[in-house]
């Protein structure tokens, strides 16, 4: 089974669940999908994001489970507010 979830932040949105005879077609739909996302072969996840793609993010779940002390909150700029070239940026206190 290879789940799929999309839609706008802070919404239910919309999911497929999509069956398959085969292990390797279930990986081949998996990882289709992640290149269209990210731009990236899964072989290739740990490469830097391309261009406005998606981004993969590793996550600790055993330091998740103490709360998230040490989580980076960012946001991403592309158009070139403040002066700034597109990119993630850190939030701050300042703003």
């Amino acid at each position: 089974v290879v789940y799929t979830r999309w839609g706008r932040t802070g919404t239910s949105g919309q999911a497929l669940e999509q069956n398959f005879e085969e292990f390797d077609e279930a990986i081949a739909c998996f990882e289709g999908k992640f290149k269209q996302k990210t731009g990236l072969e899964w072989e290739n996840r740990n490469e830097p994001t391309i261009g406005k793609k998606y981004r993969l993010i590793q996550q600790n779940f055993s330091e998740k489970q103490g709360g998230f002390k040490g989580a980076k909150w960012q946001y991403w700029v592309d158009d070139g507010v403040d002066g700034k070239i597109d990119g993630w940026y850190d939030y701050s206190v300042d703003g």
